[in-house]
């Protein structure tokens, strides 16, 4: 059977054959190191996910839990397959209830704050010196809100998938459903103007991430939110102007 040391050797087997991001493969780690320490006779079984379920229901999100349970079952399947320990009955593992999502969006007024914001910030990107943060962001922001793309997807956009006319042809990180969209020519020229192959991408840790948009949002005037906001706004917006177009 599958021992504790084992389950988190297993761990590394699994990310070495699915490539994740590189905060998905901590938290999966995470995952594995806390379910061990509920193993009984170092044996991670139906009863040591649930005790891990059940701990995290405490202070975690359900969705957050619900990604944790996943995470442990998915090497422990893996284990399963290659003979090194029975198949867990998911059955007998503690469901996890998330939630209906409330999606949150912002009103047009404060997103226009946020796009003004985003042009008076001063600096310059950490790992991009010669990228003032103001050029970055606003093209981030209104690629979002023109776009739709999630963070990853625009991360991942080179200047290669913008034609001439704005548009882009992208097959979705999340969902592998491929996606046509477009920018306007103002943002496309922003974007075009950004001194890299990969315009959009943040390549600094996501602390420096995070305060990029702290700051930008506390010269807006706004509590929280970030490109998910941004994109349920466009939607939005898309929505009051012409709801058949929106499906």
């Amino acid at each position: 059977m599958i021992t504790r040391t084992e389950l988190l050797v297993w761990c590394e087997t699994y990310l070495r054959a699915n490539p994740v991001t590189e905060d998905t493969a901590k938290r999966m780690r995470r995952a594995c190191e806390l379910c061990a320490t509920f193993t009984r006779g170092g044996l991670p079984d139906e009863s040591a996910v649930s005790a891990m379920v059940k701990h995290l229901e405490a202070s975690y999100a359900p969705k957050t839990i619900k990604n944790y349970r996943s995470y442990v079952l998915s090497v422990m399947r893996l284990a399963a397959s290659a003979g090194a320990t029975a198949l867990l009955n998911h059955d007998l593992v503690r469901k996890v209830r998330v939630p209906a999502p409330n999606p949150v969006a912002w009103y047009p007024e404060e997103y226009e704050r946020l796009v003004s914001a985003a042009r008076r910030l001063k600096g310059h990107c950490a790992k991009r010196l010669d990228l003032p943060r103001a050029q970055y962001l606003s093209a981030l922001v209104q690629a979002a809100y023109e776009t739709g793309l999630r963070k990853g997807d625009l991360f991942r956009l080179t200047k290669d998938h913008f034609r001439p006319d704005g548009s882009i042809r992208l097959r979705q990180n999340k969902t592998t459903v491929p996606h046509t969209c477009g920018v306007t020519p103002d943002t496309l020229e922003m974007i075009l103007a950004i001194p890299y192959y990969f315009p959009l991408r943040w390549d600094a840790n996501p602390r420096t991430y995070s305060e990029l948009w702290r700051d930008a949002r506390k010269i807006a005037g706004l509590h929280s939110g970030a490109t998910q906001q941004i994109r349920r706004t466009g939607a939005t917006d898309v929505w009051i102007e012409d709801p058949e177009k929106s499906q």
